[in-house]
């Protein structure tokens, strides 16, 4: 079970890492970049992502 969480902890991680960051630089290379409101709706989302996955992971250490 600890091995699950610390996977999904990771998982979480590099999830939050692509939303934060290379979502909006994709996306704007695409030709389609994203209004200042849609970058910071997803930049919330990657730290609300980011903070979950540091309590999930903590939480059997």
């Amino acid at each position: 079970m600890e091995m699950i969480i610390a996977v999904t902890a990771g998982m979480g991680f590099l999830l939050s890492f692509y939303l934060f960051y290379f979502y909006p630089v994709m996306s704007e290379r695409k030709g389609k970049p994203l209004s200042e409101s849609q970058t910071y709706m997803i930049r919330e989302l990657a730290v609300i992502v980011l903070l979950a996955s540091a309590i999930a992971g903590s939480h059997f250490t």
